[in-house]
């Protein structure tokens, strides 16, 4: 793990976790921090006391753009509950990927997808992630999932609250979309 940029209100850490055994790395993976006042909840400048400390290569991050969702995809309703928080009181970062996750193993046995199985059954390749919004318990939100067309081993989700866009994320599996397993 190291630190690979810091910005005015974020910073960057980035992993990489390889097999002690085999040395294959299995996986890569970039986590954003946005330092956040807490009386407003929106994004402030990081302390310089606390940048003092940090050493960063001083490179932004890209977000790549998320496919376009299509008119027709599968739709997935809940509500955010408590043991879905954190002690900022807005839903865990972890827990929308287990949304997206259920979301999307629902619209797979419902026949939504090439994936004939919940996702649960195939090994993960690569996990997206884009963290819009917030959520806090008792929202309502919808997930959107639907193939990648330019990727058929891929699902994406979108979840919103209402209107706004709170999460993004791209799910891609070892799966062999000939063979349909």
């Amino acid at each position: 793990m190291w630190l690979s940029f810091v910005g005015n209100t974020s910073f960057v850490w980035d992993y990489v976790v390889t097999d002690y055994v085999t040395g294959i790395q299995v996986v890569k993976a970039k986590t954003q921090m946005v330092w956040v006042d807490l009386a407003d909840r929106r994004p402030t400048k990081i302390p310089d006391e606390f940048r003092e400390r940090l050493v960063a290569d001083p490179k932004p991050v890209v977000v790549q753009p998320f496919p376009s969702k299509p008119a027709s995809h599968f739709k997935f309703q809940l509500s955010v509950a408590s043991s879905d928080t954190d002690f900022n009181q807005h839903t865990n970062q972890a827990v929308y990927i287990r949304m997206c996750m259920d979301a999307a193993s629902a619209g797979a046995l419902k026949g939504q997808f090439t994936f004939p199985k919940e996702l649960v059954y195939y090994n993960p390749r690569s996990v997206t992630v884009n963290y819009v919004k917030e959520s806090k318990m008792g929202d309502c939100l919808e997930i959107a999932c639907w193939e990648n067309q330019s990727n058929p081993i891929s699902v994406c989700c979108e979840i919103t609250k209402g209107s706004e866009v709170v999460c993004q994320c791209q799910l891609e599996f070892d799966y062999d979309v000939k063979s349909k397993l």
